[in-house]
């Protein structure tokens, strides 16, 4: 049941009543909440609950029995990470390792031909399995307490809002919500409202309006001309954009409307100067998840074994063994296929290259006279991150890594551009989209508008609304609930 449908407004009325009514009785409250998490789960892939409720049991149990300084705590530990990790590689990884190796050993000449299996990946796996071993990390490193309550850990993994495509949240910080008094807050509810409309407008109004001119592209690429791929791979930069910070709006404000606040998602990223800056802004939560669980440790423990090895023991090749491991997990954790593994490993090697770069393009600008904030270096420093995140797209959205080096062989082909031959419509609505972002810029959301007065608020509200009402015929998917 998706969050624009109209399933989920009826069910979400109902139950947001009846949530209110029980509020200020807390195990209730958290009780119904987790039933309505289930049961959304259910009916979103009833063949997978199971499943995400095997793993809530089994890291209960483990954290419980979790100690850092015990020969049995770290096994418990240990063997808890292995468990969590063997549903998500065996669904979403079986069948690529499996043609990985056939692929090797046909190129030797000899023909293993070893079955793939039909396989469906379970909805928000991923996310909720790096929920889960966040809060299994930060028990064992003694960061916050085992939470006993079962109730309250099934409904920090299982909320319903972030379990198709995230945030991935902190469990604690939410588990800290969990346990208080909430009283029904106005303020905090309109603005709830506010980001939900904001959700709507990016994924009903925008993403969605966008999504066939994309795969009018990408599914026929050979034969279009190198002007309309390179409009077809910007229109999917802001479909996927679109489509996944409307989706992060949308949890976002429903949790407001609930009384708690979860992760912000998206910040703007297409306003981000340098790839660094693009990734504070885009996907935050797996941004930090990586960093602070792979990134950091990774680089901590090669700095402790390298820094007396004068040439690999410097800050930048610590950093960029780090990026590169990082970023290649990283790309594998959105698909299985070597097409994601080059998208990450793009970002690897400008995110390496924008970090040795930091004192020569100091020394470069104070040699031309120019300042950072300049008009010219914002520009420039614009069009070059959004030039490199689309370069990077065409991995990302190609099945295979072949079709994504055939796009970009006629991209480059400058021989065969011509006019477009796809509409200009979308790029119309996607500058007026950017234009009212950069002027929203300080905000935490687009339609966050209190400082205008009444009479202009509620015109943007039902115009906005009356718009997505009209754009809401085609009801599709979230992209990253494939993830």
């Amino acid at each position: 049941m998706l969050f624009q449908s109209a399933g989920f407004l009826i069910f979400f009325t109902c139950f947001f009543f009846i949530y209110w009514l029980l509020a200020d009785k807390v195990t209730v409250r958290n009780l119904l909440v987790l039933c309505a998490s289930i049961c959304l789960y259910s009916l979103w892939d009833y063949r997978f609950t199971s499943l995400l409720v095997f793993i809530i049991l089994l890291n209960y149990f483990s954290e419980l029995f979790i100690d850092k300084d015990t020969v049995k705590g770290r096994t418990v530990f240990y063997s808890a990470v292995v468990l969590n990790a063997i549903p998500l590689i065996f669904f979403k990884y079986y069948n690529f390792f499996i043609g990985s190796v056939n692929d090797t050993f046909s190129v030797m000449g000899i023909d293993l031909d070893l079955q793939t299996l039909k396989l469906v990946l379970p909805v928000g796996i991923s996310f909720y399995t790096f929920l889960s071993l966040s809060y299994l990390i930060d028990v064992y490193k003694k960061q916050i307490l085992p939470e006993k309550n079962i109730v309250d850990y099934a409904l920090a993994i299982s909320y319903f809002p972030i379990t198709m495509a995230g945030p991935i949240h902190r469990p604690k910080i939410f588990l800290d919500q969990l346990k208080k008094e909430i009283k029904f807050d106005y303020n905090l509810a309109a603005e709830g409202l506010r980001q939900i409309l904001t959700g709507l407008l990016m994924k009903v109004v925008i993403a969605d309006s966008i999504a066939k001119h994309v795969n009018t592209v990408f599914n026929g690429y050979e034969k279009l001309n190198g002007i309309t791929l390179i409009l077809g791979l910007v229109y999917f930069s802001f479909q996927l954009y679109f489509d996944f910070g409307g989706y992060s709006e949308m949890a976002i404000g429903i949790s407001k409307l609930l009384g708690y606040r979860i992760s912000r998602n998206f910040r703007f990223p297409y306003l981000a100067r340098t790839i660094p800056d693009f990734w504070k802004r885009w996907h935050i939560s797996l941004t930090e998840w990586f960093r602070d669980y792979i990134f950091l440790p990774l680089s901590y423990i090669l700095s402790r074994k390298m820094k007396q090895d004068s040439l690999f023991g410097s800050d930048i090749v610590i950093y960029s063994i780090g990026a590169l491991v990082t970023w290649t997990l990283t790309g594998l954790w959105h698909g299985a296929g070597w097409n994601f593994v080059l998208w990450g490993m793009v970002h690897a090697i400008f995110l390496i290259i924008s970090k040795a770069f930091i004192k020569p393009k100091k020394k470069l600008l104070k040699r031309f006279g120019l300042k950072k904030d300049s008009a010219a270096v914002i520009i420039y420093e614009y069009l070059l991150t959004f030039s490199i995140v689309n370069f990077a797209w065409i991995f990302f959205r190609n099945p295979t890594a072949s079709k994504s080096f055939g796009m970009l062989s006629r991209i480059a082909d400058v021989y065969a551009w011509s006019r477009p031959e796809i509409t200009l419509l979308p790029l119309m609505m996607i500058v007026i989209m950017i234009s009212l972002e950069f002027i929203q810029r300080e905000k935490e959301f687009l339609i966050d508008i209190p400082h205008l007065n009444i009479f202009l608020r509620w015109i943007v509200y039902i115009g906005v609304t009356l718009t997505v009402i009209y754009y809401s015929g085609n009801e599709t998917t979230f992209i990253y609930a494939g993830f």
